[in-house]
């Protein structure tokens, strides 16, 4: 089920999203570990946009996750962020 409060996190997710840049990553990178597999996807996913490759370590923490969607995002945004010149 789906909170109130997970809500509010992916919000805000979006809105660090957004913004693009590395100054974000304290905010994002604790998210990584969230209870919610939900807040978690959308954290990887506002990753993909600040590209900064600092993240691919804790990103691969995650592939050990049960949560099929989670580790092929995060498969994905491995990818992505290796390859960016």
């Amino acid at each position: 089920m789906t909170t109130q409060y997970e809500r509010l996190k992916v919000e805000l997710i979006q809105v660090l999203a957004g913004l693009g840049n590395a100054d974000t990553l304290p905010f994002l990178r604790p998210l990584l570990n969230d209870h919610s597999s939900w807040v978690q996807i959308e954290t990887v996913e506002a990753l993909r946009y600040i590209s900064d490759k600092s993240i691919i370590e804790d990103l691969k923490k995650l592939l050990s996750s049960q949560n099929k969607d989670l580790v092929d995002a995060v498969k994905i945004i491995i990818k992505e962020i290796e390859t960016k010149v």
